[in-house]
């Protein structure tokens, strides 16, 4: 399997990508099969290191983790969500991995056997990203670099999972037909199931095309209960703009 680094989607307020000005590169392949970065820092906060206006880069990691000096400790952190206890999980590049489970024992547990040739460790920035995970499913405008590896496939189903917006849904059939694959719709479920940050790019939007749910790797109720708080924010929001209104 080819990997690649997603760097830097930024994530609206409404939960879609914004498109930054046109005469940004949106895809860059490193030649050299390393991403070049910018020093980031440990204790820095998400803000302090996030290009404003930068578009999702992509980058081709010769070799993964085991050769990627960035990428043998795993920095992460737990706490509170609407939808269970949440633990985010950040290299030296940002956000590796998202879960959400019933306490912090099973999360903990669960990281060390996604990364298991990683020393897993409490981190700074991982402890802020999960306040902005926060605010980011309270419908707030939060931007978050990302560090995620996948084939070029996936890659192109989750940059279209962070586009839908938030109080909608698309069918495992509309996202195929976005990428470019139409009948490939089980794909686009087996690369919904493999996102690694599921609560930032929102594959809990996509459903069947009978309106049914479908599966979720953090659980079909919580892909309910999600649904359900992004419906009421984008209600809310829309009383605030028209308060008169029936």
């Amino acid at each position: 399997m080819q990997r690649v680094l997603a760097k830097v989607p930024t994530v609206s307020q409404h939960g879609h990508l914004e498109e930054p000005p046109s005469k940004q590169p949106g895809v860059r392949l490193a030649s050299s099969g390393r991403v070049p970065t910018s020093p980031k820092p440990n204790g820095c906060a998400p803000q302090d290191w996030h290009p404003h206006n930068s578009r999702p880069q992509i980058g081709l990691i010769r070799g993964g983790h085991k050769q990627d000096r960035n990428n043998r400790i795993v920095g992460y952190s737990t706490g509170d969500s609407p939808i269970g206890r949440l633990l985010v999980a950040t290299t030296a590049r940002g956000i590796c991995w998202v879960s959400v489970a019933d306490n912090d024992e099973k999360l903990i547990l669960e990281l060390r056997k996604k990364f298991p040739q990683a020393e897993t460790v409490l981190d700074k920035r991982a402890a802020a990203f999960v306040s902005y995970v926060g605010k980011h499913l309270k419908g707030e405008r939060v931007k978050f670099p990302l560090d995620i590896r996948g084939t070029n496939f996936q890659l192109k189903v989750w940059t279209e999972l962070g586009r839908i917006p938030l109080g909608e849904t698309r069918s495992y059939s509309e996202l195929a037909k976005i990428v470019g694959s139409p009948r490939a719709y089980r794909a686009v479920a087996n690369a919904c199931a493999s996102n690694p940050v599921p609560l930032i790019l929102p594959c809990h939007r996509v459903v069947r095309s009978d309106g049914t749910l479908g599966g979720y790797g953090l659980g079909v109720s919580r892909k309910r209960d999600l649904l359900e708080i992004e419906r009421a924010l984008k209600r809310s929001t829309a009383m605030s703009k028209h308060p008169y209104s029936d």
